[in-house]
């Protein structure tokens, strides 16, 4: 777990007699891409609540950059940089793909926004982008699919 940013750990959630999520073990490192996939009703909703603070395990941690999430808000949890994304995401097409994907950073507990820029603009492309040009585009020319696709760097 070196370069380990997100760890979920032996995480389990119920509802009365169903149980969602049982010995759900995850380690996310630095500059991976993981995708949470399984049909409807398999526990990925939850499992992404419990990353974000909506929902509490009954047992189990979640640790973001070495920090224990256990007690902390959901505001709060999204102030250190744990955020998920809808899966009909809102798009706000005057904005860049960038400032779409960091509106939950910019989001405060009162529901305002602080529209300031956390990310430097890349000096040169990104593998993750394909293009330097990515992070820069406005999204109203998107289509309905591409919206949904370039909403996965918020998951």
């Amino acid at each position: 777990m070196t370069n380990s940013v997100l760890h979920v750990a032996d995480v389990h959630k119920s509802f009365g007699g169903l149980r969602a999520l049982s010995d759900v073990d995850l380690n996310v490192e630095e500059g991976t891409i993981h995708a949470i996939i399984g049909p409807n009703g398999a526990g990925k909703s939850t499992l992404l609540n419990v990353c974000v603070g909506r929902i509490k395990p009954d047992s189990g941690h979640v640790v973001f950059n070495g920090e224990v999430l256990d007690n902390h808000t959901p505001d709060e949890i999204n102030q250190l940089g744990v955020s998920r994304v809808f899966q009909t995401p809102e798009i706000f097409p005057d904005l860049t793909l960038l400032d779409n994907v960091m509106i939950p950073a910019f989001a405060s507990r009162d529901g305002s926004f602080k529209l300031r820029r956390f990310v430097k603009k890349p000096k040169r492309p990104s593998p993750r982008w394909g293009s330097a040009s990515w992070p820069s585009v406005r999204p109203h020319r998107f289509r309905a699919a591409t919206k949904g696709a370039w909403s996965l760097p918020c998951a």
